[in-house]
């Protein structure tokens, strides 16, 4: 699934088929060492989510950049993930059997989905800032306010490109914007499935989503 965003920000949305035999094929033309990383993952439908969200990044930069060649060894980039030779910030997230990734020619982008679970949010107080907090004690229904608050902190770290070292406690993702590091970040909600929250988090204000279904297809990437 395709979502643009003022037609310079691209998301790809795809439901995982688990058709081992396929993806494998596409694994192996991988470089070794991204292959090493996904090898690693014992959960079959891990290592299938991260299969399919490399397909997907080949094909979104396809798209901006129909006449470039996307070099493999491009995908072993790490950390803030943007490249030189493309102009274009990108960034990914899975769940269950949901893979997402984002990209933007305009500004700093970041994504994240979860699956919601019957989970004991008391568990994460320790993550929330404390409007947060305020929030769920407010809440008839604890378990998808806790979701989208999470999703909405995650996709803001990835935009920043801090990663894990961020403080989640000091994020305070109760509104549709936060300031964090000095900079001003706008959350829009992806609606994909009841069963899963999702936000995207950038630096510009307006999120405006299309959406376009994309299929698996055996002899190329997607249909």
């Amino acid at each position: 699934m395709y979502l643009y965003h003022d037609y310079s920000f691209l998301q790809l949305c795809f439901k995982i088929l688990i058709i081992s035999h396929f993806l494998n094929e596409k694994l192996s033309v991988f470089p070794k060492a991204i292959q090493d990383v996904i090898k690693k993952y014992v959960a079959e439908r891990d290592r299938n989510a991260r299969i399919l969200s490399k397909l997907l990044l080949m094909d979104g930069l396809s798209y901006f950049f129909p006449n470039e060649k996307i070099d493999l060894a491009l995908l072993q980039i790490i950390g803030k993930q943007v490249y030189q030779n493309f102009p274009i910030h990108f960034t990914s997230s899975h769940s269950e059997d949901l893979v997402i990734v984002a990209f933007s020619a305009t500004g700093q982008i970041g994504i994240d989905i979860e699956f919601k679970k019957n989970i004991d949010t008391g568990i994460f107080v320790d993550f929330l800032h404390v409007n947060e907090e305020k929030s769920i004690e407010k809440s008839f229904n604890k378990i998808a306010l806790f979701y989208s608050l999470w999703t909405k902190k995650e996709a803001l770290i990835k935009s920043c490109g801090i990663g894990i070292n961020a403080d989640f406690k000091t994020i305070d993702c109760s509104k549709d914007k936060t300031d964090f590091n000095n900079q001003t970040y706008f959350f829009r909600e992806i609606l994909l499935d009841d069963n899963y929250s999702c936000y995207a988090a950038s630096t510009r204000k307006k999120i405006i989503l299309d959406y376009k279904e994309i299929f698996l297809d055996y002899n190329n990437h997607f249909s």
